[in-house]
């Protein structure tokens, strides 16, 4: 327990303090060269070192992130007998080439941390004054679990995020290049085709904050007991027509009305306050962030990710899946919010949304620790004793 909250702790805090100096030290030249558009060049001192750090502890975790066994399990097999389960074509002559270069799990894990981070930052470096709120949130929320967890998927949702300005300049020819690359890395990532179509819709409704939290009390309340699930009987065929007939096993438990119970506990109940306040800070978030034209893209993935993680949070984590790469951007619209709250001095809500955003992993390493269970307890972190 203790080793969980010193590495998360340290991490988000090393995190921040780097992304706080990159911010002020870009500002102090700004002032010093009386120009307010230079941005200092991505791979700054700072950011290096944070992707450094972050991809040690994602290194040397061991089954930190409910799936890591199963990855661990994959690439020893690799090494040991050049075989393991089949996965996307990309995935596996990436993991390949490592074990033929002879990486150690440990270095394996941490190159895949990096590449999350990597991206992730290099989507923000021109917006540099969201970096340590974001950078504490990815270590305090449940987002570095998550990136721990579902590998694949993170790395592909972080290149997502620095994909976004292709989608505002409406680029779509190398958008969709990278999109079917990504997607030999995890199939799902073909849904982000549809992504770059959501700036087409009209966005006045953005604003509307009663509509939005009418929206999501429905998805809240129809996630209670989605028994509606019943109405998509005829997915299977789809799933086995675009390859992914092995989800068809969890698919079929839900049809026949066998749902999880997610409860509202602390870790639902802020995380449902954050989207509320999210929601509630946006309309001034555009007029505070006016020149920014990623803003309005990212809260309408967030939104998305919101009203569908709530809508689908008592089916599946399968089914979950895809609709994650919306909900990752809740990360960035905390940051948006968080330093919006301070730049302003609102310190009331700054101090709800900063308790909400930065006590989840505790909560969670509480209920690891004191009511454990298979799903939980690899939140704790337990560095590698083997490579």
């Amino acid at each position: 327990m203790l080793t969980s909250i010193l590495v998360y702790t340290l991490t988000g805090l090393v995190l921040f303090a780097l992304g706080w100096h990159v911010w002020t030290r870009e500002n102090a030249v700004r002032i010093l060269r009386h120009d307010s558009t230079i941005i200092l060049p991505f791979p700054s001192w700072e950011i290096l070192l944070s992707i450094v750090v972050f991809a040690l502890v994602a290194g040397m975790r061991y089954h930190t992130g409910y799936d890591h066994e199963m990855y661990l399990r994959d690439y020893l097999s690799l090494q040991h007998v050049g075989e393991c389960r089949d996965y996307e074509i990309g995935y596996k002559y990436l993991s390949r080439a490592f074990s033929w270069l002879g990486a150690s799990s440990v270095v394996y894990f941490a190159i895949m941390g990096s590449l999350q981070l990597g991206f992730l930052y290099y989507g923000l470096y021109t917006r540099k004054q969201l970096i340590p709120w974001i950078a504490l949130y990815l270590m305090l929320g449940p987002w570095f679990l998550w990136c721990m967890n579902s590998m694949r998927q993170a790395v592909v949702a972080c290149v997502f995020v620095s994909m976004l300005p292709l989608i505002v300049e409406r680029r779509w020819k190398p958008y969709m290049l990278i999109v079917l690359l990504l997607a030999t890395l995890h199939r799902s990532a073909i849904l982000l085709a549809l992504a770059y179509f959501i700036t087409y819709l009209p966005q006045g409704f953005l604003t509307r904050r009663w509509l939005l939290y009418v929206v999501l009390s429905a998805c809240v309340l129809l996630g209670i007991t989605p028994i509606w699930m019943h109405a998509l009987e005829g997915c299977q065929k789809f799933l086995v027509y675009v390859g992914w007939q092995n989800y068809i096993s969890f698919i079929d438990p839900i049809l026949q009305g066998e749902f999880r119970h997610v409860s509202f506990g602390p870790s639902r109940m802020s995380n449902l306050f954050i989207n509320c306040v999210i929601i509630w800070f946006y309309p001034r978030l555009r007029e505070y962030f006016s020149g920014d034209k990623l803003l309005p893209l990212a809260f309408v993935f967030s939104l998305i990710g919101m009203f569908t993680f709530n809508l689908f949070v008592n089916t599946s984590f399968f089914v979950l899946r895809p609709f994650e790469y919306f909900l990752f951007f809740v990360l960035l619209m905390v940051g948006y919010t968080l330093c919006y709250l301070y730049s302003s001095k609102r310190w009331l809500p700054f101090a709800a949304l900063s308790l909400a955003s930065y006590t989840y992993i505790y909560i969670e390493i509480f209920k690891a620790v004191y009511r454990p269970s298979r799903e939980i307890v690899p939140t704790l972190y337990h560095f590698a004793i083997v490579c």
